[in-house]
């Protein structure tokens, strides 16, 4: 989670495929409370295409599961000396 507060920007917030809102500490929550994957559960993750413009960048990419791909878009900002995320945004697609 160390590692997790120091990319992750206060104002941080999380669009899930569902449509539910979280904020940093809300998302914070969500992960300490889960399960951890399954060994069974692979995944795998596709090329990002990153643009930058100036102190921000965009990331977007997928993450391939076994029944469906998850599109990513992460919005980053250049503070205090490293890029934090600001915002993301994930789109489920069954296969």
């Amino acid at each position: 989670m160390a590692a997790c507060d120091r990319v992750v920007a206060e104002g941080f917030a999380i669009t899930h495929s569902n449509g539910d809102v979280l904020t940093k500490a809300q998302k914070r929550v969500d992960i300490l409370a889960a399960d951890p994957i399954a060994p069974g559960a692979a995944f795998q993750l596709g090329v990002p295409e990153v643009r930058c413009y100036g102190t921000a960048a965009v990331s977007v990419g997928v993450v391939h599961e076994q029944a469906r791909d998850i599109r990513y878009t992460h919005t980053y900002v250049w503070e205090r000396g490293r890029w934090r995320v600001v915002a993301a945004q994930l789109t489920s697609r069954r296969r």
